[in-house]
């Protein structure tokens, strides 16, 4: 999972405008930098993007920030062409996470029916990050990598975590609470 921070969008001479950080994944470990060239419409939304700069090439890293832009949308102004410089961050998975839990409960079909986002008109995904706790359940928990982004996924992935509960120990026999762990969610959409 990488960090992708959208570090500004500078339209000709204009002071830059701070945009927002969105999570996504790219193939592979390493950092990477992408320059897009957008036409800005009056109303703010980007148009016609193309990757001008990707470092390093061939990574997917272009893919991901033309991607990006669909999610943005700059404030209402003059149209226009704009240059958007974007990082993206590798995170580092923590050495203790929990890879092979022995789970004695998990979310079923129901679970997932109520959970399902009302307003949504596609199936969708995000991954379910939390720490096991004493007693075998999820606290702490956090959605990341969500798609598609604003129409109650999140929300509905978290609605799930209380389903799930875990034996003590995991399946190589090593304590279970305290350690992070990354469950991927899938909603499909019959």
């Amino acid at each position: 999972m990488f960090l992708a921070l959208t570090m500004a969008a500078a339209l000709q001479a204009t002071a830059p405008v701070p945009m927002q950080a969105v999570q996504v994944s790219v193939a592979g470990s390493v950092n990477g930098r992408v320059v897009l060239d957008c036409e800005r419409r009056a109303e703010g939304v980007l148009d016609q993007c193309v990757a001008t700069s990707e470092l390093p090439a061939k990574r997917g890293f272009g893919k991901a920030a033309l991607g990006l832009v669909a999610k943005m949308k700059l404030a209402a102004g003059s149209p226009g062409r704009v240059s958007i410089p974007i990082t993206f961050t590798a995170e580092e998975e923590p050495e203790d996470l929990l890879r092979h839990p022995e789970w004695i409960t998990k979310p079923v079909g129901d679970d997932y029916s109520l959970a399902f986002p009302p307003q949504a008109k596609t199936g969708g995904q995000g991954d379910l990050n939390c720490i096991a706790a004493d007693d075998g359940r999820l606290k702490d928990c956090i959605v990341t990598d969500v798609a598609p982004l604003g129409v109650g996924y999140a929300e509905g992935i978290l609605m799930l975590a209380p389903r799930y509960r875990m034996a003590l120990e995991d399946k190589d026999g090593e304590p279970v609470a305290g350690r992070p762990i990354k469950i991927p969610v899938r909603f499909v959409l019959e």
